[in-house]
Formats: structure tokens, sequence, C-alpha cells
């Protein structure tokens, strides 16, 4: 009786013992799974031979160039009508996101562009992608917004700029930079930035509702 007993409670223990064999297996696997992969490069990164972590930083550098490059094509192309998340603005966020210095000037030059769909009830942020990817640049936006005002600009235009400024520096020190600016300035540039200068004043660096600036 008693072998019958420990015979069938050693077929339990090793049932369980298979069960959390399993089990670990299972959940080993699946950890796996939801880890993301890590490039090679980054792996280089971390290598013991300092030659090939110079190696690893060369290449993300022209990693990061190629994208960059590749979201300037797209951002210069045209924008799906009344498409939200559209290529053209999806490409104009990710350069903010990657600092992407050579993109001011073009970002300046499509400070207007509205997403497709938003209304003027939506956030500045979400509506003009170009005004958030400047900021996000930070004072290198901010210098080739100040190269702009060269040549003339709209209310609108001078409106959005006049955001950026004050998304970078806040309300006093963006009346400083632009201050700082209007003294070497003169003509259109002076012109131009003493209005950019009266809004930061006066705090009028967002878009009244009563603006309707189309999607282009």
């Amino acid at each position: 009786m008693k072998s019958n007993i420990f015979s069938k409670t050693r077929i339990v223990l090793l049932s369980l013992f298979a069960i959390v064999i399993v089990l670990t297996v299972q959940s080993l696997a699946q950890s796996g799974k939801d880890k993301p992969a890590t490039m090679p490069v980054m792996t280089m990164l971390t290598a013991q031979d300092g030659n090939e972590r110079v190696q690893a930083a060369d290449e993300i550098g022209a990693i990061r160039s190629k994208i960059i490059s590749d979201l300037l094509e797209i951002a210069q192309g045209p924008q799906e009508k009344l498409v939200l998340n559209g290529s053209k603005e999806l490409a104009i966020v990710l350069l903010g996101k990657y600092r992407a210095i050579d993109a001011t000037k073009l970002l300046v030059a499509n400070i207007t562009f509205r997403t497709p769909g938003k209304s003027m009830a939506d956030t500045l942020e979400s509506g003009y992608p170009c005004v958030t990817a400047l900021a996000t640049i930070g004072s290198h936006g901010l210098d080739a917004i100040i190269l702009r005002l060269s040549d003339p600009a709209t209310d609108v235009e001078m409106k959005l700029f006049a955001t950026a400024f004050r998304l970078v520096d806040g309300d006093e020190l963006a009346i400083i930079r632009a201050g700082l600016a209007l003294k070497k300035a003169e003509g259109q540039k002076k012109k131009n930035l003493e209005q950019l200068v009266g809004l930061l004043k006066a705090k009028q660096w967002y878009l009244s509702t009563h603006f309707d600036i189309p999607a282009r």
C-alpha cells in the first residue's frame, strides 16, 4: 500500500515539475519576443575595442544623416489632401525630433503649412508642425527665422514666428533675443523685427481664431 502511495506521489511531483519547466520555457520565449532586437552597430558601440566603438559612432552618425536627408525630401513633397498623419506632416515632425539644423530653412519657408483636417480649435502644436519642429530644434530655428525676416512677411507668418520664439525662449528672453537682432537690423529686416518685438510684448504669439489659413 505504501509503495503505491509513494509511486503516485512521485508521478504527481514529476508531472508538476514538467509543467513548471514548460511554463518557464514559454515565459522565456515570450520575453525574447517582447524584447526589441538590438542593432549590431549599437552592440559595437559598447565593444571593448576602442576602434570598434569609434566605427560604431561614425556609422550611427551616417545613419542619422541619411534619415534626415530622406525626411527632407519627403517634407518638400506635396501633402495628401485631407489626410491626417500624412507623409509630409510626419516628416516635418521627425525633422524636429532629430534636431535637424539643415531643415530650418525649409521649416521657416513652410511655417504656415497646416495639418489637413485640423480645426482652429486644435492646439497650435498639432495644427502647425513647422512651428513645433522649429521650436524643438531650438536656437538654430530662431536664427533661421531672423534670416527670413530680411524679406516681407504676412501678419500670419509673423505671429507664427513669434510663437516659435516664445516656445523656445519664453516671454522675456524671446523679447531680448528679438531686440538684440533688431539693433543690428536695417531696412525690411528692421521693420519685421520691430513687428516681432511688438507681437512678443503684446503676447500676440498665437493665431486668433478668426484667422483661417487653408491647408496647403
